[in-house]
């Protein structure tokens, strides 16, 4: 069985509704309905680490120094 492929537009409609407390919303030509926010809360982080691996994202605080002359005195 595949596994369904998400993109960034479905990711930020999903997170969307889901910062409105949404739970049933139409999605093109079909409605999307999941039981609680929980559930979408963890769809989220799923299509998140699908789309953007940990791997690839820059560290949160991440810099960058560079010594241009050496120590002084």
């Amino acid at each position: 069985m595949a596994q369904p492929v998400y993109t960034a537009e479905q990711l930020d409609k999903l997170m969307k509704n889901h910062s409105k407390g949404i739970t049933e919303f139409r999605d093109g030509e079909q409605w999307v309905k999941y039981g609680t926010l929980t559930e979408m809360g963890e769809l989220i982080d799923k299509i998140t680490l699908s789309l953007f691996p940990p791997a690839q994202a820059k560290p949160v605080g991440y810099i960058r120094a560079r010594c241009v002359k050496g120590y002084q005195r």
